[in-house]
């Protein structure tokens, strides 16, 4: 009988070992498992896929589409052809296009978004539903270049444009360079829109933008078709410009080079206003949340 008792408790202890070396490996794997998941996510300013000098795709949380009744199309650049890309015509030289930077044509469109100061892009957008309605492009939507030796570009703030029913309406979309030293934009490529970026340090880098008046439709007007000065001084240009310069060369610092802002360019982007209360929803940063389609442009009065 002590003998069984004995052997009972040896097969017990024997069996407790084996359960915490089964919980042991388990642990271990799992640890190493999460390692290798956050190893994944690590990722290093200049060294971004598809940014910067580095190799690989642009990465997205989730290939953008477009709500349903609107469509995207003509995603082209705007700007002069240089001469290495320009058409050559004996007799006459490079041929530059109707549509090229000292054109007026491409003026004739509505601009939006902040940036542009190397990448113009034109899109046209439709709507098919009877009714006008607003359409949300979100922070951090990429536009992968049709050509290597040009640069990808990035929407840095949210951006609603309203479209009229059964119609379409084209517009210049102005976005900030990802991919500093390579080529702006010209009307010999085209664009892709791919989504909202994945990188986390480049969300970082454009939420500490936030919601200040980046946009160029706070400095300017969309009257007649054309974007104008909202100041006769030429304050708002001096004012915009300046943002551009900056902001372009904090994006520079996560795609090209070590992701750090000197103290004036963290003081310059913190003195930039915020947008004016109710311009845009409070919930557009909400997981899941769908931007209202009845809302206005910034800072323009929207008649449907």
């Amino acid at each position: 009988m002590k003998r069984s008792l004995l052997g009972n408790k040896i097969s017990i202890i024997r069996m407790s070992w084996s359960f915490k070396l089964i919980f042991f490996f388990v642990f271990i794997s799992g640890l190493a498992l999460l390692t290798s998941c956050e190893k994944d996510d690590i990722e290093a300013a200049g060294d971004i896929p598809g940014m910067g000098d580095a190799d690989g795709e642009l990465l997205v949380k989730e290939p953008f589409v477009a709500p349903e009744g609107f469509a995207i199309e003509g995603i082209n650049g705007v700007g002069e052809v240089s001469t290495a890309r320009a058409e050559f015509v004996p007799g006459k030289g490079y041929m530059q296009s109707v549509e090229s930077a000292t054109s007026t044509r491409w003026g004739d469109y509505n601009s939006y978004g902040c940036g542009g100061r190397f990448i113009k892009i034109k899109l046209s957008i439709t709507n098919s539903k009877p009714y006008g309605r607003c359409l949300w492009l979100p922070r951090g939507l990429v536009f992968e270049v049709s050509h290597p030796d040009y640069q990808n570009g990035i929407l840095a703030c949210w951006l609603p444009l309203w479209v009229q029913g059964n119609s379409t309406r084209t517009v210049i979309i102005e976005v900030f360079c990802i991919n500093e030293g390579k080529s702006g934009s010209d009307i010999s490529v085209t664009y892709k829109i791919k989504g909202v970026t994945k990188s986390r340090l480049m969300m970082q880098m454009l939420n500490r933008f936030g919601w200040r008046m980046i946009n160029k439709e706070f400095y300017y007007g969309q009257t007649g078709g054309v974007s104008q000065l909202k100041s006769m001084s030429g304050s708002d240009l001096q004012r915009y410009v300046k943002i551009t310069e900056v902001l372009q060369e904090a994006i520079w610092s996560v795609t090209n080079r070590d992701g750090k802002l000197t103290e004036e360019q963290i003081d310059f982007i913190e003195s930039i206003p915020l947008m004016p209360e109710g311009s845009y929803p409070s919930e557009l940063e909400e997981e899941g949340y769908t931007p209202p389609e009845d809302w206005n442009e910034y800072g323009v009065e929207i008649a449907n």
